[in-house]
């Protein structure tokens, strides 16, 4: 992809790096590639990389959103090679997750995302579908339109 991207914030949730009250910017890429973006999502294994947040900018500290503006957040990874996407714009009533309508009715499982969270399977969604959301968020700042997303 080498086209101008709509996202200028990256972060990569990683617990190995310092706390932000030591160092601020850990794990912040701004203005990120194509190729940094999709490094930071292979970097999602489920365990030691919480989450992976795309923003339109920086977070406000004021709308304890991870993002400023609209953002994507990606989580999972790891051994059970499933995804949670929750997308948005920088207010907390505005969340949308991104559906696996496929999902057949079985028992909630666990993704990390930010922390170990039990997600209904109809809310995981595989590598393949994560990537098309992620490619279409970075170029536009869009939810992908082809995929089935909910208000919570």
């Amino acid at each position: 992809m080498t086209t101008d991207l709509f996202v200028t914030y990256l972060l990569v949730d990683d617990v190995r790096d310092p706390p932000p009250s030591q160092q601020p910017d850990a794990g912040v890429v701004r203005s990120p590639s194509w190729s940094a973006i999709t490094e930071a999502i292979d970097r999602l294994d489920g365990e030691k990389v919480r989450m992976v947040v795309l923003g339109e900018s920086e977070p406000d500290p004021d709308t304890g959103m991870p993002y400023g503006g609209r953002g994507l957040v990606v989580g999972g990874g790891g051994a059970n090679g499933l995804y949670v996407c929750l997308g948005g714009e920088d207010d907390p009533d505005a969340l949308y997750r991104l559906m696996n309508n496929s999902s057949p009715e079985e028992q909630s499982v666990e993704v990390m995302c930010g922390e170990v969270t039990t997600y209904h399977p109809r809310f995981c969604v595989d590598r393949s579908t994560m990537l098309q959301a992620v490619s279409c968020f970075a170029r536009t700042g869009q939810l992908d339109p082809a995929l089935t997303w909910k208000c919570e």
